[in-house]
């Protein structure tokens, strides 16, 4: 048609508006109260991500404000927002769409929080568009608002959860990243394989060996005769390093070799290492796989040593004895048949008498004891609920027994058939998952964090029976998981991520400095040796008198919960990627 012929007599003129858009035009939704709430959230949850005291308060706001906000534009969107029905219901529809798409496709291990916040992020995002393009015409603006909200999820697609640091904030990586088993993978390939050549083990312990988790008494001290200075630290020799399979284990070292547990893709390992060179000596593996979108994958319990037999404890219960000198299964036992905590199993076996104990959860039991001759089940102490600690052997007025801390409280029992001497009950929603500190032969400690701190407890045997009394209570020193050491009267520890002294004599704080996350702290002479969350070595002096910095030395460059282990002279280190080992004396 010619350019200036007339138009034909119905059709609408090139500018004309039509009557759905100036229905639009008079129904302009009112979109700036979502605006705001979604400022408002995204505001609270990338500052709270960023700063701000490692509080429960704090964990809760990062992870329901997206979600909070999300909820407000839906409340908004469907009473409140001038929009035709039609448009609500296409809108609802549309969103819960898109968010079954990120439900369905996302990370597995990761799913309800990359969905959550995912499609919570998305919502407001779209919002932001929505406010800024009401000058664009209303179908364009529609297409628009369906191609943003498909942007806005695609990245979520893309991550997935890579475990919590230590005040409990998600780490996500990219979904495709496998970098840390694809490393030991290539370390292996390239011929670092098990010496066929044996080893011969001491016929007893001594005190440079670390016979088990936190080392003969459980208690994170070094009693060999190595003393640290500042220098020792940064000048100490790196003997190897290399890749390890995901896990928190530590070590158990003894004599020429070191023992720990991993996981590598499939399989569940207990590895022995060769102390002089890091080459494997040999690797016991199951088929199994557990991970949780808090630690990640792997094992969390360190094997224990005794009479060249190797006790080890897997995620899911897994109780096996093995050969110390080749890796071969003597026995093994399912310990945790109606299931292990959310966390998993992360229970260090104990050795007393001849029984191997381990920490039962909710409907399992509390403990249970095996004779180490050949496996079979000695005794189960029924009751309690999930923790993380593991069993402690004390002696309270005069009498040996087995302690444990979990979610109902802090129990007695008798070795010889797990019968429960006393109780002291301590109920609460968080998790407890240090080790006690028996301080004299009626005084223990027990500790955790989320605000809670420590408690110091006198237990004694009267005519009636066992009695438990408080003699003090205090938030000064709150371990999560980061067990503390004792000395002199003093208790120090990482209260919430920050090295803290405290007078055992009332738990009033000394002093409180050096932000080092949630590591470990291992006491060595006068030293206290932090292995930071971040992978630094730190050496502070063990004094109540003011803080004192030594040295730093980064180790990792990542993530570290694991605790450090000075045996035979060296300096054994890793985290859920690497090991390294240094000498610290020439014997």
């Amino acid at each position: 048609m010619p350019e200036d012929a007339p138009a034909a007599p119905n059709a609408p003129a090139p500018n004309a508006v039509s009557l759905e858009d100036a229905t639009d035009a008079r129904r302009q939704i009112r979109i700036w109260p979502p605006v705001v709430v979604s400022a408002l959230a995204l505001g609270v949850f990338i500052t709270l991500q960023l700063t701000g005291e490692p509080t429960l308060t704090r964990l809760v706001a990062v992870f329901a404000a997206p979600m909070l906000g999300a909820t407000f534009i839906l409340i908004w969107w469907l009473g409140f927002s001038r929009a035709r029905r039609a448009d609500k219901v296409r809108g609802l529809v549309g969103f819960g769409v898109l968010s079954a798409a990120l439900a369905l496709l996302a990370d597995p291990l990761g799913r309800i929080f990359i969905a959550l916040w995912g499609a919570s992020i998305a919502a407001m995002i779209m919002v932001f568009y929505w406010a800024a393009t009401k000058r664009v015409a209303p179908a364009a603006r529609r297409r628009g608002l369906i191609a943003v909200s498909i942007i806005a999820i695609a990245p979520w697609l893309c991550v997935k959860t890579a475990g919590q640091i230590g005040e409990g904030l998600l780490v996500f990586d990219w979904r495709w990243n496998n970098e840390a088993e694809q490393a030991l993978a290539g370390y292996r390939e390239l011929g670092v394989k098990p010496k066929a050549a044996g080893f011969a083990l001491p016929d007893s312990l001594t005190p440079r060996d670390w016979p088990g988790f936190r080392g003969a008494e459980r208690d994170g001290v070094y009693r060999g005769p190595i003393m640290l200075a500042a220098n020792d630290i940064t000048t100490m020799k790196e003997r190897w390093r290399h890749p390890v399979g995901i896990g928190w284990s530590s070590f158990c070292v003894i004599g020429p070799v070191a023992y720990t547990q991993e996981q590598r893709g499939g399989e569940e390992c207990v590895v022995c290492y060769d102390l002089e060179t890091g080459a494997e000596r040999w690797v016991y593996a199951r088929d199994n796989r557990f991970e949780e979108v808090s630690g990640g994958p792997g094992p969390r319990a360190t094997p224990t040593y005794l009479d060249e037999r190797l006790y080890t404890y897997g995620p899911e219960g897994h109780l096996a004895c093995l050969d110390a000198l080749t890796g071969e299964p003597i026995w093994t036992a399912e310990a945790s048949p109606a299931g292990v905590p959310m966390w998993g199993a992360a229970s260090s076996p104990l050795l007393v008498n001849d029984l191997v104990i381990v920490a039962l959860y909710g409907k399992n039991g509390r403990l249970a004891a095996y004779h180490q001759a050949d496996g079979k089940l000695a005794w189960r102490a029924d009751g309690g609920a999930d923790a993380y600690s593991s069993p402690h052997l004390v002696s309270l007025g005069g009498v040996r027994q087995i302690v444990i801390l979990d979610g109902t409280g802090f129990s007695s029992h008798a070795i010889e058939d797990g019968e429960q001497l006393w109780f002291y009950p301590w109920q609460t929603d968080q998790p407890k998952v240090v080790q006690p500190w028996q301080l004299s032969d009626n005084d223990i400690l027990i500790s955790m964090g989320y605000g809670l701190g420590m408690r110091r407890l006198k237990v004694q045997q009267t005519d009636d029976g066992w009695s438990v009394d408080e003699v003090w209570i205090s938030n000064r020193l709150k371990t999560k998981f980061n067990d503390f050491v004792c000395k002199d009267g003093y208790a120090y520890g990482l209260d919430e991520g920050i090295l803290t002294c405290i007078d055992l004599a009332d738990g009033s704080r000394q002093w409180k400095n050096g932000k080092y996350g949630w590591g470990q702290v291992l006491l060595v002479k006068d030293g206290l040796l932090v292995l930071g969350e971040d992978g630094d070595l730190i050496l502070v002096d063990a004094t109540p008198d003011d803080f004192n910095e030594l040295a730093v030395r980064q180790v990792f460059d990542r993530k570290t919960w694991n605790h450090p282990v000075l045996a035979q002279g060296k300096l054994i280190l890793r985290n859920d990627r690497e090991a390294v080992c240094f000498d610290m004396d020439a014997d």
